[in-house]
């Protein structure tokens, strides 16, 4: 299934979660479908869950295009622990060239003794996000997960997360954030089992795994 482009060329978060919500219902509705997010656009998304267990086996996700985070802290309500999220599958593939940005900087702490004025400013906005800080990519409980090729970039924490996964493979993945971003780790493993990752370039500003 591949997404509306038509639906998709706005800044206006809500409809681009319309748009993947129903691209991702369809794809379940079939297995071994594919979900493509077209190259050279950008989709802002919110928070939103991809999940089973009743989703057919077999679906690829190939990513071409940008999705970004929401800046704003009204997206977030009280606080998220992740940002898009998939559950309780088997056989997932994300793949492809794109980017997924979480355009974490609001979190990030920051401070420049040579620009107070900035730094005042940067203080008031980051007092308006919410304390707890979003995982940008975690999968919880699925098997046979491969995530290959597309990039991840400037999260507000961790990067990439797998929780309670059986069968992951990750590998030609691009994982960045600046030094200056504090506790964003690059790939975090909990209580998941028969993991490889390969050649795969980590430089965040925590631990990169």
């Amino acid at each position: 299934m591949e997404l509306e482009s038509s639906l998709l060329r706005t800044t206006n978060k809500l409809v681009c979660m319309q748009a993947f919500q129903a691209a991702w219902a369809a794809a379940c509705k079939l297995g071994a479908s594919t979900v493509l997010v077209p190259a050279e656009l950008e989709f802002l998304v919110g928070p939103i869950s991809f999940s089973g267990p009743y989703c057919k086996p077999n679906i690829l996700f190939q990513l071409e295009g940008t999705i970004l985070a929401p800046t704003n802290a009204k997206a977030w309500g009280s606080g998220l622990l992740q940002w898009l999220e998939f559950t309780k599958l088997s056989g997932l593939s994300i793949q492809g060239s794109g980017t997924i940005n979480g355009r974490g900087q609001q979190w990030w702490t920051y401070s420049d003794p040579n620009d107070d004025e900035d730094d005042d400013k940067y203080n008031e906005e980051l007092e308006r996000m919410p304390r707890v800080k979003p995982t940008a990519l975690r999968f919880y409980g699925s098997s046979n997960v491969v995530v290959a090729g597309i990039k991840i970039v400037n999260s507000s924490q961790c990067h990439l997360k797998f929780d309670n996964c059986q069968g992951v493979l990750v590998h030609d993945l691009t994982i960045s954030s600046p030094e200056n971003s504090l506790n964003t780790d690059g790939i975090h493993l909990q209580n998941s089992k028969d993991v490889s990752i390969h050649h795969t370039n980590l430089a965040c500003g925590n631990s990169s795994l």
